[in-house]
């Protein structure tokens, strides 16, 4: 059996892509999302100047302690709009793939890291058991495509440029009870 000939939804903003620091400095996400989404929106800030005007201290910057609310502050500065999605803010796949696809900058905020979202996949649910593939074209999958910008703690090795996380996962982790979500920036 072969599989149907289609173009699925697939979609890399590789302009914001291109505005992710590599390698980033161990523990400095948020900093180097934030950095990344300014420099798409064109202006130059480097960490020291962030970390300063996002009213946080280095340490508790490097600890992890800045809050999407601190983030979303500091984006305010450079008339940014920004978005939080969360738990008590629910987003519906179609929306999230609109904001993408309309090329607006997106932090994932999942345990202990900041990443931006570059991009979406939506494909038809593959299953591969080691013998065949099973092929539901009824079902889909669907994909946060992460633009990567870290190194494996206590390594100078990188992770991969693009990482993928399921849309299921994703709702997982923002149904917590903790603070993980979206924030969506736009000018």
């Amino acid at each position: 059996m072969s599989l149907p000939v289609k173009k699925w939804d697939r979609y890399i903003n590789s302009e914001l892509l291109s505005c992710i620091q590599r390698p980033q400095p161990y523990n400095y996400c948020s900093l180097s999302c934030i950095q990344a989404i300014l420099l798409y929106f064109g202006v130059v800030q480097q960490y020291n100047e962030i970390i300063y005007y996002c009213g946080v201290n280095k340490q508790d910057m490097l600890k992890g302690r800045i809050s999407n609310s601190n983030i979303m502050k500091f984006l305010s500065q450079y008339e940014l709009k920004s978005i939080l999605y969360n738990q008590d803010n629910p987003i519906e796949w179609e929306v999230f793939k609109y904001l993408i696809t309309d090329q607006l900058p997106v932090i994932y905020h999942s345990p202990g890291h900041y990443s931006l979202i570059v991009g979406v996949i939506e494909e038809p649910f593959l299953k591969n058991n080691g013998d065949h593939v099973l092929f539901n074209a009824g079902k889909t999958q669907k994909w946060l495509v992460l633009g990567e910008h870290r190194v494996k703690k206590n390594s100078t090795r990188e992770k991969g440029m693009l990482e993928l996380v399921s849309w299921n996962q994703f709702q997982k982790i923002i149904s917590s009870k903790n603070n993980y979500g979206l924030i969506v920036c736009q000018k």
